[in-house]
């Protein structure tokens, strides 16, 4: 926690254009500057998986990356814990998959990410994936999108036989989204 919260606020005032000296029990910098400072200061995201972590990135962070296998249950929780400081960017990755064998080379890729509590429900994994018709894709979209989510990152999974078939079927599922709003 401590080496994350120096960092972030090394990062921060380099990204404000400011000289950094620091000497933390993580990050030194002695008068450290970037040649060429951000014309507009970009939003300063955090990675972040436990509770802990979120509860912290929401006091120092504008906003959150949540990775692939969280349920919007789980970002709800997150938007709630770091709601209390400010308002926040909330970018979750989602596991997307077209094809016959979609939904079991999604779960599969899930159950055997080392976050995941042993033994899954099937529920669960269910819920993290973005699989079926490109309707079904934007109904899991908008779940996360409820769940207070602001940006939804679709990633193919990693032995994605056809990535343009994935592609193609985020293409639809937007064009889905957009036409149901």
């Amino acid at each position: 926690m401590t080496l994350l919260r120096e960092w972030v606020t090394a990062v921060r005032s380099l990204l404000n254009g400011e000289t950094v000296t620091v000497s933390g029990q993580y990050v030194r910098l002695d008068d450290v500057a970037l040649d060429w400072p951000p014309q507009a200061v970009p939003p300063l995201l955090v990675g972040a998986r436990g509770p802990r972590t979120v509860a912290l990135a929401g006091e120092i962070a504008d906003g959150l990356v949540l990775d692939a296998g969280i349920t919007p249950d789980g970002v709800r929780r997150a938007v709630a814990t770091t709601a209390a400081a400010r308002p926040h960017e909330v970018v979750v990755y989602l596991l997307c998959a077209a094809g016959p064998d979609a939904r079991e080379r999604a779960e599969a890729e899930l159950a055997a990410a080392p976050q995941q509590p042993a033994n899954p429900s099937q529920t669960a994994l269910a819920e993290c994936t973005a699989v079926g018709s490109a309707a079904a894709v934007a109904r899991t979209i908008g779940a996360y999108a409820r769940a207070g989510a602001t940006t939804v990152v679709l990633q193919p999974t990693a032995d994605d036989p056809d990535v343009a078939e994935t592609i193609r079927l985020a293409g639809q599922a937007r064009t889905a989204l957009r036409a149901g709003s």
